[in-house]
């Protein structure tokens, strides 16, 4: 579960700054794919081959997306925006996979693991997100946007590190 929480930063957080014309992201997503493609035993046969096929291909796509944004490469704006949307979307949707993933956990070892604070956590961060794609393209509301998006995510992000030391702690 430790890989699902690192890679998600990678994932969720983005920081970007440019070098000459490129712009170099020094947490680039694919990381955080290839950390999740790593961890993907622990989810069951089911689940962890819907996550390691979204992991491969939202991996090669932000691959991509670094080498042409290394390369100063600007795709049309429309093209960028299905791109965001897909790989926003794959995001979510692996943040889904391990939310019902701790949720049937929860229900087959009989213990508390945090799985409905997990899936209310996903569901602000569904709606951070696509607030902040839709709503953030106004400069009056950018800031509320981000704003908005960083506090979802450190919730995920603090839901999931919870999940994972109730697990590690039933381990022993």
């Amino acid at each position: 579960m430790r890989r699902f929480f690192i890679g998600f930063f990678f994932i969720f957080l983005n920081f970007e700054f440019p070098v000459g014309a490129a712009m170099c992201n020094i947490m680039p997503a694919f990381i955080g794919y290839a950390l999740f493609l790593t961890a993907c035993d622990t989810l069951g046969d089911k689940r962890s081959g819907r996550v390691r096929l979204s992991s491969a291909l939202l991996g090669v796509i932000s691959l991509v997306q670094t080498v042409l944004a290394l390369l100063a490469v600007s795709l049309p704006n429309g093209l960028t925006l299905a791109i965001t949307l897909l790989a926003t979307a794959g995001a979510l949707y692996v943040s889904y996979e391990i939310a019902c993933f701790v949720k049937e956990a929860e229900q087959k070892g009989h213990r508390p693991l945090g799985g409905n604070d997990l899936n209310a956590a996903w569901f602000l961060l569904v709606l951070g997100h696509f607030v902040s794609i839709f709503l953030g393209r106004m400069e009056s509301m950018a800031l509320l946007c981000i704003v908005l998006q960083l506090l979802s995510i450190a919730w995920f992000q603090a839901s999931l590190y919870r999940t994972m030391g109730k697990m590690n702690s039933n381990k022993k």
